[in-house]
């Protein structure tokens, strides 16, 4: 609605197009009131955590800029903004989808698998002991991060407290309590890839006789190491693992497919 600016909208490129008292925006008052709000989040406790938890960490941390992450930027991360402290259920749910399907890694427990954390944490931090699991290049900058040496503040799981709470939690901490909220949402729809953890991987043995692969899959254990990788999978004479295919695409996603592909190499960390 391009409402004018002195009367409580905001910029728009076409002007000041309504004011409150004209026919025109009683007439839009009017069939917004009939309709009614959208229920954005409904009783989906991943919806209502995002909503009112890590929608505002997007505007606070900057993420929203108009230059960095807002429809007008020049990246795939596009957020849409939302008006006057107020955002829409449509403006909330693009915003979720975008961001949950396409830059968050939800088979993973940890939030820094995730394309949107990685590019938004440290890529060496000395308070981190697993540095394989450090940040990737950011023209913005370590967003995520929080001030202070102490391991609390620093951007991993271990750091949160394990019952959350929005007054003392770190920015990292609500993402990663967002990450947990929608697994256990969806339990039977992702898989246990914590550290240690145990998983079927499937083996297509080669099909000599026939001079190809069979189609047929051969299920062996194998175990996640602590960067989230595929260790000690039996090996055989001719077999190759699914499993470090889907470690191959795992990297491919959170790193980008190769040294010429994606915004951190081709421009200045974007």
């Amino acid at each position: 609605m391009p409402l004018a600016v002195a009367e409580g909208g905001r910029g728009h490129t076409g002007g000041d197009q309504f004011g409150i008292d004209s026919s025109e925006y009683a007439a839009f008052s009017a069939w917004a009131t009939a309709a009614g709000k959208i229920d954005f989040a409904g009783t989906d406790t991943g919806r209502q955590f995002f909503e009112t938890r890590v929608q505002p960490v997007l505007l606070t941390r900057g993420c929203s800029f108009q230059a960095c992450h807002s429809p007008q930027a020049g990246n795939d991360l596009k957020l849409r903004s939302g008006s006057v402290g107020f955002f829409s259920a449509v403006a909330l749910e693009k915003n979720y989808e975008l961001l949950k399907d396409e830059f968050m890694a939800m088979e993973f427990p940890d939030a820094r698998r995730a394309r949107a954390v990685a590019k938004t944490i440290l890529e060496d931090d000395a308070r981190v002991a697993d540095l394989s699991m450090g940040g990737i290049a950011h023209r913005g900058g370590p967003v995520l991060e929080s001030r202070g040496d102490a391991l609390a503040q620093s951007a991993q799981p271990a750091a949160c407290p394990p019952v959350y709470s929005p007054a003392t939690a770190t920015p990292f901490c609500t993402v990663q309590e967002w990450v947990r909220i929608e697994r256990a949402n969806r339990a039977s729809e992702v898989t246990n890839m914590d550290a240690g953890q145990t998983r079927a991987c499937g083996v297509r043995r080669a099909d000599v006789r026939a001079g190809r692969r069979s189609p047929r899959v051969r299920h062996v254990p194998g175990r996640l190491g602590p960067d989230g990788r595929d260790h000690h999978v039996h090996r055989h004479p001719g077999a190759r693992p699914d499993c470090q295919r889907d470690r191959d695409l795992a990297d491919r996603r959170l790193r980008g497919p190769g040294p010429r592909a994606g915004p951190e190499r081709g421009h200045p960390g974007a």
